[in-house]
């Protein structure tokens, strides 16, 4: 069903000149062909729209529903992601004294073994 601007058809005897926005009668009959009526004379077909209230306010609690699920989600999400930054921060300090640690073990390594080759000599 697609909602649509349509001008009524002469040939329908409604005197109406004036752009109508709705429903096709057609389209909305394959999905709820009790929101249709059918003319027995004429075969004119027309849209009960009084009766999509009850369709379209199950639809919005749906939409609610699936609304506060995401809103829980993305809640979660948001957790989720600070503690992996907070972690990952972390893991940059830890990442950075072991470099500084590192590069003071290969210092002193070099250093020693300096000195046993000078012994060596």
């Amino acid at each position: 069903m697609r909602g649509v601007s349509y001008n009524w058809n002469k040939k329908s005897g409604i005197q109406d000149e004036g752009k109508q926005i709705g429903f096709i009668a057609q389209e909305v009959e394959k999905q709820y062909p009790e929101f249709v009526n059918t003319n027995k004379d004429s075969g004119l077909k027309s849209v009960n729209y009084a009766q999509f209230v009850s369709v379209l306010l199950e639809g919005m609690k749906e939409m609610s529903t699936n609304i506060d699920s995401m809103e829980n989600e993305i809640k979660e999400l948001k957790k989720d992601n600070k503690k992996i930054k907070e972690d990952n921060k972390k893991i940059k300090k830890d990442n950075k004294k072991i470099k500084k640690d590192n590069k003071k073990n290969t210092d002193e390594s070099i250093k020693k073994y300096l000195q046993e080759l000078k012994k060596n000599k």
